[in-house]
């Protein structure tokens, strides 16, 4: 895919604004915007990922729910984090959002919480080289058991 260039116009104080947020993450002034956008985009404005609880669809079979298996995943092959602090705060409220369904186990609730303290965790300390989530890696004392997981999607849709 061809990149295009796209230049606007702002204030100066908009433009400091936006660097120190910058200078709070691992990234530069055009990945952050280009974040921004992306997700603007693709995720806000997505009603299958801003509805949380339709009427036919509980959260477990939401796309949300979807979302954040895949994500949890991810993060086990994965857990070095590059994604911006809005992006985390999502995420966040997302796991959140899992915890309080109580169509879901408590098994796999108690195990979202350990996401949730490990995320705060993330988002207080500060950034880092490499800096990654705890809860994917076995052994740790907050590892998230993904078996949990598994046997719950399993539970879902195979009943």
């Amino acid at each position: 895919m061809k990149k295009c260039i796209l230049n606007i116009r702002v204030t100066e104080e908009f433009r400091n604004d936006l660097e120190y947020r910058v200078s709070e993450s691992e990234t530069n002034l055009s990945d952050y915007i280009r974040n921004i956008l992306w997700d603007s985009l693709y995720y806000e404005e997505d009603e299958y990922f801003n509805q949380a609880h339709d009427d036919d669809v509980s959260f477990s079979k939401s796309f949300k729910f979807t979302f954040l298996t895949a994500w949890l995943f991810t993060k086990y092959m994965y857990p070095v984090e590059h994604n911006t602090k809005n992006v985390i705060q999502e995420i966040k409220a997302i796991v959140d959002e899992a915890i309080q369904d109580t169509t879901l186990s408590n098994a796999l609730r108690y195990e979202l919480s350990k996401v949730t303290y490990d995320i705060n965790r993330f988002l207080n300390e500060p950034n880092y080289l490499d800096k990654q989530f705890q809860f994917p890696i076995p052994n740790h004392q907050g590892s998230f058991d993904y078996t949990v997981l598994f046997n719950e999607v399993w539970t879902i849709y195979y009943r």
